[in-house]
C-alpha cells in the first residue's frame, strides 16, 4: 500500500500490480487564503487487513468524502454524515453534494 499526500487535491485509488496506491488524499485541515473550490475537499481512507499465508493483505478498503467548513470555525465534515441531516441548509447541501461527487468520480476514476 502506498499513501500520498500534500497535493492538496483528491486523486485517485489504483491498484498496480497487487499494490494499492492511493495518490492524494485531498484536505483535511488546511485553510488557504483564497479558497478554490476544490481546495476544501479531501477523503480519509480505510483498509481492513487480513493475514494469508504469513503476509498481510488488503481485503477490504474505502474511503469518506470530506469537506473543510470554512464557514464559522474551521471543521473537517464527513459529508455522507453530513448530507443524511435534514436541516441542511441547501446552499451548504448543494455544495457538499458537489464536493461528495466530485470526490467520489476522482478517487474511483481508476478503480
Amino acid at each position: 500500500m502506498i499513501l500520498g499526500h500534500h497535493a492538496h487535491a483528491v486523486q485517485p485509488f489504483e491498484r498496480i500490480n497487487g499494490t494499492w496506491v492511493v495518490y492524494g488524499h485531498g484536505n483535511l485541515l488546511a485553510r488557504h487564503r483564497v479558497p478554490r473550490g476544490t481546495t476544501e475537499e479531501g477523503l480519509l481512507s480505510w483498509f481492513r487487513f487480513v493475514r494469508t499465508d504469513g503476509s498481510w493483505r488488503i481485503r477490504r478498503l474505502g474511503f469518506i468524502p470530506t469537506f473543510i467548513d470554512l464557514t464559522g470555525p474551521v471543521r473537517a465534515v464527513a459529508l455522507p454524515a453530513a448530507l443524511a441531516e435534514p436541516g441542511l441548509p441547501p446552499e451548504r447541501r448543494a455544495r457538499y453534494e458537489r464536493a461528495y461527487h466530485r470526490t467520489r468520480t476522482v478517487a474511483l476514476g481508476r478503480w
